[in-house]
This record gives structure tokens, sequence and C-alpha cells, in this order.
């Protein structure tokens, strides 16, 4: 049964164009989320950036962007040309067809390499799912990552087809080169991939015609240096060097880069002593593995990977490099051959044992690459749910009304899913706004009204997200609140509060100090407690000096309003339950003593069951006791009540009475 179950497979990935079409469904499949992405970090400052020039523009002058990369903007301008608009579906559409055309390529190139159809469907399935490749897949600022690896691969393929007999291919790849160029600079180093194949392959003389494909990228490099644009950071110092060498290593030997953090924690060594140790052994039984398969794919793999490495890792600064895992999508074509040597090992051996152990193998890498992928893909999911929420409060702004976001997350690592990040480089999570773009430009672009915007920053709610923003502190906020439409963001439940709506904006001196609000909460109940002020100006009968006698004249459900605080005893660096959170509730008053209750006062807090953690750390909190905020002590998810102290300020508003707790 299982021999003819295999036999079957074979049979049906014999013909070369099935296995390709096969493959590139599968990375399709893989990223069909990212077609209900919206557009988030860079691609509205292009889009702008964009705007007023032509075609021939993009080829003459970069100026007013780092990089000179004209074909991208080609394909952009033009389907803005028939659409009248960007188009955030077939934008990202672009980049995963041509993640898919990629798989297709590898396919036909691990075949043309090994002459094995089954190492072949491997090696594409691992560049379909390796794992660092999401940004340049799901992510419409990254489409010239999948385009020019297109061009680089299709370069190459031509080539060796034309190697066959057919002249007119040897011309369309130096077509297809001329492409990759213009679409990013890093291709240049594209010849020199050729060259070492030729001179690694076995069995084949030197041809002199690869030599030929250096003749494009010098002239394109004169052209490029004259180009205006703006200034990069050029070529970097040792330690950058050393810095981004080690991300490019991790990225290479990604299946078992993560066991060097397992170095780290036990053998007590330094990341990139445990990374270099970890890489080494894997080479060595890569090497091993293709020697016994009979091939030089190792070589000609590694060849590969460490010569698309060369410019990010020469010329980029290396926190940009830790950040931007798009730049390893090139490399991912020689990381991908060079995996699939190991499974291919076993295969070449015989046995059905064998077999199955090395499509075991390859299972084993999908599978954490899918979960991978998936943990990243929902960091993106929640950038466009915050895209989306922004366009819906953009549409019922009046437009009269200046438009505020307070505490709008910048960069985020951590929304719910617990996903771990087991590399010693790199970062996980997404940006959502960077700090340099305009809000206005986010709002239009995803459909929204063209009308401008602004964020802000409130360090006295303490956001425990890195903020997009000017910095501002509670009187500012209230000059905000007087003019504009304010609307705060809550990391946790991922939602705007419209602050104008519900925060008591006094006039000056309105504000009277004292009392407090206390009371019992158990997760997932509404906290339920007293509220008590003292006699003196009592601001809620309005009469100085009145105990009870006055109370007739309290408006009685009273609508009761608090934000942002810290309760009495919180352990200082901890989210506390009143960060960045409003709730209302109702109260009816009666006398006590001397003092005036209000009573009982209740709410539901915003808060998760499960213990919060730093939104930046990446790590997963799993059951380690850690500061619950609905805990007075270090806890695990539970019924533990906990007492809540807030100190309050009273505002008199007339005729109708609030009470405002804020800090």
């Amino acid at each position: 049964m299982i021999k003819r179950s295999l036999r079957a497979f074979c049979n049906f990935t014999r013909h070369p164009v099935i296995g390709m079409v096969v493959v590139a469904a599968f990375a399709f499949f893989v990223y069909r989320d990212a077609l209900g992405f919206l557009f988030f970090n860079d691609p509205t400052g292009h889009f702008r950036w964009m705007e007023g020039r032509s075609i021939v523009s993009f080829f003459v002058s970069a100026w007013g962007h780092a990089y000179y990369r004209p074909l991208s903007f080609v394909l952009w301008k033009a389907l803005h040309a028939v659409l009248d608009h960007h188009d955030s579906f077939l934008l990202h559409s672009l980049n995963i067809v041509f993640h898919a055309a990629n798989c297709s390529l590898v396919w036909l190139l691990a075949y043309r390499l090994t002459k094995h159809r089954g190492c072949a469907f491997m090696a594409a399935v691992l560049f379909a799912l390796y794992p660092f490749s999401y940004e340049a897949v799901a992510y419409v600022g990254a489409f010239v990552h999948p385009l020019t690896t297109f061009f680089v691969l299709a370069t190459l393929v031509l080539y060796r087809e034309a190697k066959q007999g057919a002249n007119w291919l040897f011309y369309a790849s130096h077509l297809t080169l001329v492409l990759a160029l213009f679409t990013q600079e890093s291709a240049v180093i594209a010849p020199f991939l050729f060259i070492a194949w030729e001179l690694i392959e076995r069995g084949r003389a030197f041809d002199r015609r690869s030599l030929t494909y250096l003749i494009e990228p010098l002239p394109f490099l004169a052209l490029w240096l004259r180009v205006p644009k703006l200034p990069t950071a050029g070529l970097q110092p040792l330690h950058g060097l050393q810095e981004n060498a080690l991300h490019f290593l991790q990225a290479i030997v990604y299946p078992v880069a993560p066991l060097a953090s397992t170095l780290v924690t036990h053998l007590g060594i330094g990341k990139a002593v445990a990374l270099v140790i970890t890489a080494l052994a894997a080479l060595l039984a890569l090497y091993v593995a293709g020697r016994r398969a009979r091939t030089r794919s190792f070589f000609l793999s590694l060849a590969w990977a460490t010569f698309s490495a060369l410019p990010a890792t020469f010329f980029l600064e290396s926190a940009y490099v830790s950040g931007s895992p798009r730049l390893f999508y090139l490399t991912a074509v020689g990381a991908a051959l060079l995996w699939a040597t190991f499974p291919l090992a076993f295969l070449r051996s015989g046995g059905i044992g064998r077999s199955l152990l090395a499509w075991a193998m390859v299972a084993a890498l999908a599978w954490f690459s899918l979960d991978f992928i998936g943990c990243r893909l929902s960091d993106f999911a929640k950038t466009t749910e915050l895209m989306r929420l922004m366009d819906e409060t953009a549409r019922t702004t009046p437009a009269e009304r200046e438009l505020v976001y307070v505490n709008l997350p910048f960069h985020f690592s951590s929304t719910g899913r617990g996903c771990a990040y087991s590399y010693l480089y790199g970062s996980a999570g997404a940006v959502a706004i960077p700090l340099y773009a305009d809000l206005a430009d986010f709002i239009a672009f995803n459909g929204g009204p063209r009308r401008q915007a602004r964020g802000v920053v409130v360090r006295e709610f303490q956001p425990g997200w890195a903020t997009y923003g000017d910095e501002t502190d509670l009187e500012g906020l209230r000059a905000l609140l007087a003019k504009g439409q304010v609307y705060l963001f809550d990391f946790f439940a991922w939602e705007f509060f419209d602050l104008t709506a519900n925060w008591l904006v006094s006039p000056q001196g309105a504000w009277e100090e004292g009392g407090h609000l206390r009371g019992n909460h158990r997760p997932g109940r509404a906290f339920c407690g007293e509220g008590r002020w003292p006699p003196e100006g009592n601001p809620l009968v309005g009469v100085p000096g009145a105990a009870g006698a006055s109370l007739h004249r309290f408006p009685a459900p009273l609508q009761c309003r608090w934000q942002a605080g810290r309760p009495e005893g919180f352990p200082a660096g901890e989210r506390s339950p009143a960060d960045g959170l409003l709730a209302q509730g109702r109260c009816s008053a009666r006398p006590a003593g001397d003092r005036t209750t209000c009573g009982p006062v209740s709410w539901t807090l915003h808060h998760r069951r499960r213990p919060l953690r730093s939104p930046n750390d990446g790590q997963a909190s799993g059951h380690r006791p850690r500061w619950n905020p609905l805990c007075r002590r270090r806890c695990c998810p539970g019924g533990t009540p906990f007492a809540l102290t807030l100190p309050i300020r009273f505002l008199r508003t007339g005729q109708e009475n609030g009470v405002f707790v804020s800090f």
C-alpha cells in the first residue's frame, strides 16, 4: 500500500510542468491570507513619493528616496493608471504570484541540478516555506525582493537551457538580467552566481559565455552612482560586518539555528560562538550527505547563499538587517537547495524506510516553518485590523474636528497568540506605522477619506509598546480634547476608545481633590465597590459643607468615569489594571453618617485572563508566574481577588455631576 502510494505520487510529479504547478499552488495557498491585508509600514510613503512623477522620471532620478529601483515603481504606476487607485488586494497578489513563480523555478533548477524529482519537490517546498520569507511575500513594501529573485532565477534557468542549443534563450537571459538590475541593485551579484556554478558543476567544461553576464552590471553601476538619491550608510565597520554575517549565517542554517539558543542557555557561551558551532556542525553534516548523494549541490547551494548575502552584509547597517528578514529572500534559494541535500542522500540510498525518513525530515521542517509563518502573518493581520479601525474613526469623525490618535503602535511583537521567537538574531513582530510616516496617507491609501490626522504619545497612560507620534502630557491632551476628536489606542483590547466622548473637560479650577474608590475584583467579573467622598465642599451636592441634607439635589443614577491610573501599592514597571483603559459605571447616592457614599459603583475592566507580559518581549508567557494586573502578587490565572484603590478628582459641571479618576 505504501509502495503503491509513493509510486503514484512519483508518477504524478514525473512531468516537470506538473511539479512546478503543484509547488506554485502550494505556495499561493500558504500565503492566501495576505490577500486581505491592507497597506502598513512603508508602502504609503512610496505611493506618496510616486505622485506627480512620470514613468520616465523613475529611471533618471530617485531623489527623495534612498534607493534606485525604478522597475517596481513603474509596475505600481501602471496599475494605478489603470485602476485610478492603489489596490491592496492586487499588490499583495503580485507578491504572492511572484513567490509562487519562484517556487516553480526552484523546482526546475533543483531538478536540472540533481536529476531527481523528489529532491526537486523537497527543495521547492523548503523554499516556499522558508520562515524568513514571510515579510518579502506578505508585505507590499518588499515587492522588489520576490521580483528580483524571479528575474535572477529566470536568467540562470534560461542560460542553462540555452546551453542545450537554443541561442535565443541566451539573449533572453541577458534581458532578464537587465530587468533584475533595474529592480534592485543587489542583482549585480547574479553574474558571480552563474560563474560559480560553472566552476563547481561536475562533468562540464567551463562555458566562457557565462562571463558575458559581467557586461550589464558595469554600466548599471555607473548609472546607479550618478542617479540623484538620498545618501545611504555605505561600507559598514568591522563590527557591523560581523553582526550582518551572523544574521545571514543563521538564515542559511535556519533549521538548526534554534539549537544555538540551547548552547547559550546550558553552556553559558556567547551568542556568536554558539551560532558558529551550530552552523559548522550542520554544514559538515550536509557536506557528508552531499558526498553520499553523489552530487555537488552542497557547494553550488552554499555558493549561492554566500554570494547573495554579500551586498547587505557589506552595505547595510546591522540594525536594519536585524529588523528586515525580507533581505534573506534571495539567500533562501541557496538555503532551500542546501537543505534538500540531506534527504536526497536517503532517497538515493534506496529502501522504503529511508525514503520515508527523508520525507519525514521535510515534513518536520515544513511544520516548523508553517507555525513560524503563521505567527508572523497573525501580526500582519493585526496591523490590517488597526488600519481598518483608523479608517472607521476617520469616516465617523466630523470633518471640522481635528483627528488625533493617542499611543498608536509603531512596532509590536506580542498580540496574544503566544508565538515564541526561537532564534538568537533578528526580531519578531511587525512595524505598523513608521515614525517618519504621515497618518493621513495610511487613512487615504487604505480606502478612507483624505483628511489630516496626527498621533501623540501620552506617557501617563503608560503604554507598554513602541509608540508613534509626538509626546505630550495630560495638560496638552486636555487642550487637544477641547478642539479635536481624540482616540486612545488600547493595545490589549486592540481597539480605539473615544476619549472626546467620555472625557469630561472642565473649566479652569473646577477640579477638587480627595476621596477614593475601593473594591474587590475577580478576573472575568465586574468590579463592585463603594466610593466615599469627604463632605467639605461636596461637589456632588454643590452646597459647601452639606453632608446629607441636600442629597435630594444629587442626580441619580450618576455616570462615573475613570481613566488611566496606578492602584496604590502596584509594582513599578508592571502594567496595572487602569493603564490606558477606560470604563463607565452607574451609582446611586445615599447618606452614610458624616460622609457621602455613592455606591455600589460597578464597571467592567478590560483585561486578559492569562498573565500579561511586555508587548515587545516576543516570548511566549507559558505558565510561569508573572505579575497579573488583576492580582496583588505573582500569580497564575485563577480567581485571586485584589483590592483596587484609586485616588479621585471631582468635576463640577453645572446641572450634571461627574466623577473623573485621573492622574
